[in-house]
């Protein structure tokens, strides 16, 4: 029963990264747009994951290159969204090349890159929480449509990277666990991987202005 519905959110949660970067075409504003790079990346990605889960039975290596990469325009997207922001992003951009390096140093294009996996949830949570209570605070200097925008943007990224932290942590114990442990796991990342697609295409869909 569990595998027919991991099965389900799987192949459905493959077409659920079509819908933001439909939303963004639908905007007309491509060029400018580091969250289109994001989700057109994410898209790419998973379907050569799907690849290399076929061909070779191992998709890390294109989690070694998609993880950073994605963490840069998201990187980049917060740096324009908090233009005043007294963070060093310059700062933010080394230690993602840095984490990266020493990941892929160590652990090989082949394993697990947890250590830039980690680091970048931990970045991209406590950066949306910022984000995220800023936009609270001062909700009343933005218009409903703008202020919606953001909200579900930025809630899309604190789910999928705070949920993502967790499921890096146990990923060991739940690959190799043969039961309900592992069958509950894997539903639970698909369904926040739809709701992270849902929510961001929420708020792409309300954005005037595609940062």
């Amino acid at each position: 029963m569990l595998s027919n519905v991991i099965n389900i959110l799987y192949y459905s949660g493959l077409v659920f990264y079509f819908l933001p970067v439909l939303m963004i075409f639908s905007k007309r504003r491509l060029n400018i747009s580091p969250l289109f790079y994001f989700t057109s990346i994410n898209l790419i990605s998973v379907f050569i994951s799907y690849y290399f889960t076929l061909r070779f039975s191992n998709s890390y290596p294109v989690f070694h290159l998609s993880v950073p990469i994605n963490s840069v325009f998201m990187l980049r997207y917060f740096q324009l969204l908090e233009q005043n922001s007294r963070i060093s992003f310059k700062l933010g951009y080394f230690s993602i090349a840095l984490v990266f390096l020493i990941d892929l140093i160590y652990s090989g294009i082949w394993y697990n890159n947890i250590v830039t996996t980690l680091f970048t949830n931990v970045l991209f949570t406590f950066l949306s929480c910022k984000s995220l209570l800023f936009l609270l605070k001062s909700n009343n200097d933005f218009e409903l449509v703008t202020f919606e925008s953001k909200f579900y943007i930025l809630i899309s990224i604190l789910i999928l990277n705070s949920s993502s932290f967790f499921f890096s942590i146990l990923e060991t114990e739940i690959r190799n666990d043969t039961g309900d442990f592992f069958s509950f796991s894997i539903s639970f990342l698909l369904v926040i991987n739809i709701l992270f697609n849902i929510f961001i295409s929420i708020g792409l869909w309300k954005q005037n202005k595609v940062y």
